[in-house]
C-alpha cells in the first residue's frame, strides 16, 4: 500500500513539473520575442536616423527571418548587427510601413499571457 500511495505522489509530482515547465518555455518564448522587437525597433530607429525615413515594405509586409529583404537593408545598413526571427518556426515577425516610411508596424504573436500590454495569440503590433 505504501508503494502504491510513493508512486502517485511520484507521478503527481511529475505531472506538475512537466506542466509548469512548459509555462516556463512559453514565458522565455514570449520574453525574446519582446526583447527581439526591441531590437529590431532600435535598428529601425538607427536606419531612420541615417535615412530620413523608414524601410519601405507596404501591406501585406515582409516576414522577418533573418536572411530576407529588411534583414539584409538593416545589416547592409549597418543599422543592427543581426535581425533574429521568431523563436518557433509556428509563427513570425511582419514588418509593414505606410508608403512614405513614415511608420511602421511589427506584427508579433505571444503563446502566453505574461507579457503586459500585450495579448495572447497573434494580434499584437509595435508602432514607433
Amino acid at each position: 500500500m505504501e508503494l502504491l500511495i510513493s508512486i502517485a505522489i511520484i507521478g503527481l509530482l511529475s505531472t506538475v513539473v512537466i506542466v509548469r515547465y512548459d509555462t516556463i518555455k512559453i514565458n522565455s518564448r514570449d520574453a525574446r520575442r519582446i526583447s527581439d522587437i526591441t531590437s529590431i525597433a532600435k535598428g529601425l530607429g538607427i536606419y531612420y536616423t541615417i535615412n530620413n525615413k523608414y524601410p519601405v515594405f507596404t501591406e501585406p509586409g515582409i516576414t522577418i527571418t533573418g536572411t530576407d529583404a529588411l534583414s539584409t537593408l538593416l545589416i547592409d545598413s549597418q543599422s543592427m548587427p543581426t535581425v533574429t526571427p521568431d523563436p518557433s518556426p509556428s509563427y513570425s515577425y511582419v514588418y509593414a510601413s505606410n508608403t512614405t516610411g513614415t511608420t511602421y508596424a511589427i506584427s508579433f504573436c505571444l503563446e502566453g499571457t505574461s507579457i503586459k500590454n500585450y495579448s495572447q495569440g497573434c494580434g499584437n503590433t509595435f508602432t514607433p
